[in-house]
């Protein structure tokens, strides 16, 4: 060690020897044949034979000294090794964890490639004749694909669609809807128009019936009273058959599509914990595992000790926590009993599946299926056309009798009417939201999702409560551990250079 004062020196030579003559001393002794005695027949080989004690070969002694010797001369630079690995890898961490969800939209450049570089168009790869060079989080970039495996979470595991929207009383939902707006006006002022637009767009003349001698019966049929009526039979007809009106997997994927925070917010808010774990776990798994490559690189002074010891770093301690949040995924005893049980651990995720399942409940209710997104999947949705049909069969039964009763149309002819009628209406509808808005408060406190897809979340098993959230650190683990192993490496590097 030429680079040190005289001082210092002197000191880590005398350490160096004092535990070297120590080591030595220890092996003579177990080595030594016969009884070695203190004073009166004291046994040492006896007594060292029952405690437990380092068995060094010259070798190591001689190992072990030196990096003593290396530490004591420079305690400032070792010490920042476990400091430094502690804090960049929790920094790297927390880098990971941000670019799984930042940014929300690509950030970077795209550029064409030359016809002979382009590879051959695929689905799985419809930008193949491109070359992105940016970042997208990976939860915004996987937004379908995640959202379509909360849709199928949803569908299959936690919601009863029939159960949940027979809880709606029809009449109670139809005076909201007719009478909630301005004591009718809006809903029946809507229907009129659509009435009056339809029979303007109809040809005129004929024996059937003319379009005007229905004019003056719009006051008298298109009232509260009949759309009231009108609409409680348009619900019933829903509930009675709600897979053939509602397509609640498209609602949420198209949902979380068109704004791929939702995605991001829910998954931040139900891994909450586990996230704020793979940051502290980098902080302080990277302090531990430091002291081992400090003393590795006091042992063996080389560049490549802190390079690799850094990249182990970053390797163990990502690795150690993705395991520790998601397995094991059944609770494990460490050894039988009561006491046992009560020791038994889990992944860190997973023992907190009713906190979870209250925060998914709460977010689906709230953000992803609330009555707007309800409504508009009846209005807007693929299964529309069956809607329609609905409120057809609701206007000839409610409507019908009256009105052949006092006109001379056909039925043929009011049948074809009435279905243009109920297109226009409900094209009307999904164009006002705010028609719907005082039915919003009714359908949520009657659904009431957030109990049932808490309550339903909460009894999953644990393997299918486990996807809940692991397909977002699955989708790039590998990157994400990459990452940490490089960087882990660069500081190892970094310190070499530095010290």
């Amino acid at each position: 060690l030429p680079s040190i004062d005289g001082r210092t020196r002197a000191k880590a030579i005398a350490a160096a020897k004092a535990f070297t003559l120590t080591a030595l001393a220890v092996i003579a002794w177990r080595r030594s044949s016969g009884l070695a005695t203190l004073g009166a027949g004291f046994p040492i080989r006896r007594v060292l034979s029952r405690v437990p004690t380092l068995s060094l070969s010259a070798w190591s002694a001689r190992i072990a000294s030196e990096a003593l010797a290396r530490i004591v001369a420079n305690p400032r630079f070792f010490a920042t090794v476990p400091l430094a690995a502690g804090i960049f890898n929790g920094l790297t961490n927390k880098l990971a964890v941000t670019m799984m969800f930042r940014p929300i939209s690509f950030q970077g450049a795209r550029m064409t490639l030359p016809r002979p570089f382009r590879r051959r168009r695929s689905p799985s790869s419809p930008d193949a004749a491109t070359l992105s060079l940016g970042w997208q989080g990976i939860v915004p970039r996987e937004v379908r694909r995640m959202g379509s495996d909360i849709s199928n979470l949803l569908v299959d595991d936690l919601l009863d669609l029939n159960e949940v929207l027979s809880r709606l009383d029809a009449d109670v939902l139809a005076a909201a809807l007719v009478d909630g707006t301005g004591g009718g006006g809006a809903f029946v002022g809507l229907c009129q128009r659509a009435v009056r637009n339809v029979l303007a767009a109809s040809p005129i003349g004929g024996d059937d019936a003319p379009p005007q001698m229905l004019l003056p019966l719009i006051d008298r049929f298109v009232t509260p009273e009949v759309l009231r009526g009108v609409v409680a039979r348009a619900v019933r007809e829903v509930q009675s058959d709600v897979a053939s009106y509602f397509d609640v997997r498209a609602a949420v994927v198209e949902s979380m599509a068109a704004r791929p925070r939702l995605l991001v917010d829910l998954f931040r808010r139900c891994g909450k914990d586990e996230l704020a774990f793979m940051v502290t776990s980098g902080l302080w798994g990277g302090v531990l595992l430091g002291l081992g490559q400090m003393l590795a690189y006091a042992a063996y002074p080389a560049a490549w000790t802190l390079v690799l010891g850094g990249g182990l770093v970053g390797y163990v301690t990502d690795t150690a926590a993705l395991k520790m949040m998601f397995a094991p995924i059944e609770p494990m005893a460490p050894f039988p009993g009561r006491l046992g049980k009560r020791l038994a651990f889990q992944g860190l995720f997973l023992r907190r599946q009713a906190e979870v399942s209250d925060d998914f409940g709460s977010f689906v209710s709230a953000e992803i299926l609330p009555p707007a997104v309800l409504w508009e999947d009846l209005l807007q949705g693929p299964r529309r056309e069956n809607l329609v049909d609905a409120i057809v069969t609701a206007i000839l039964e409610e409507v019908l009798p009256s009105i052949l009763r006092e006109t001379m149309m056909s039925r043929e002819w009011f049948q074809s009417f009435a279905r243009n009628v109920a297109d226009q209406i409900v094209t009307d509808i999904a164009a006002d939201v705010d028609i719907t808005a005082p039915t919003h408060d009714y359908v949520q406190e009657r659904l009431n999702l957030r109990k049932t897809i808490r309550d339903a979340m909460a009894s999953l098993p644990s393997a299918k409560f486990e996807r809940v959230l692991h397909p977002v650190f699955e989708q790039d683990e590998g990157i994400l551990i990459a990452v940490g192993s490089i960087l882990g490496g660069c500081v190892g590097l970094a310190q070499t250079i530095i010290g």
